[in-house]
């Protein structure tokens, strides 16, 4: 409630999981002040509390990225609702914000999620050929090894630098 402990407040509820917490921080992610907003998402990403996954869902395409990884960070926890999460994500026009479902597939990191992923190793967007890359690194399903190897030969000289400094 005081201000001039707010910030040590939002950052010692995450350090310690404070699940009681979750109700105050849960506001504090809309806060027009960045960095409450930034230490609140934060926190509720230490904590882990399902409670907060919605507002963490909401959370996933904000234009902060400390907001927007902690958040991440914190869906992933979720596989069941997280891979519907990002499928829908993928399916917007936006690029940037189907880039973000392919990065949380990735995060999500379970087979059924890097499968996903490796259906977008062919897709028209050279902006999703490179989040798909960087998701399958060091952990690509055998079965798209290949596509994802083809990826070093990209017309695109973006996709073909990541694709090459990066193993399946």
């Amino acid at each position: 409630a005081r201000p001039s402990t707010s910030r040590l407040a939002i950052r010692a509820a995450g350090a310690i999981k404070s699940v009681g917490s979750v109700g105050a921080l849960l506001p504090l992610c809309a806060s027009s002040n960045e960095s409450v907003a930034t230490l609140a998402m934060i926190s509720l990403s230490q904590i882990q509390s399902a409670d907060a996954y919605s507002t963490a869902e909401a959370l996933l395409t904000s234009r902060k990225l400390p907001i927007r990884k902690a958040a991440l960070s914190l869906v992933a926890l979720f596989p069941l609702q997280a891979i519907e999460t990002a499928k829908r994500l993928m399916s917007d026009a936006d690029e940037r914000v189907a880039r973000i479902g392919v990065e949380l597939l990735g995060a999500v990191g379970t087979p059924e999620a890097l499968k996903e992923v490796g259906q977008r190793l062919t897709d028209p967007s050279y902006g999703i050929r490179i989040e798909a890359v960087l998701a399958l690194a060091g952990k690509c399903p055998a079965e798209f090894r290949q596509a994802f190897m083809i990826l070093r030969d990209d017309p695109i000289p973006a996709v073909r630098m990541v694709a090459r400094r990066l193993n399946p």
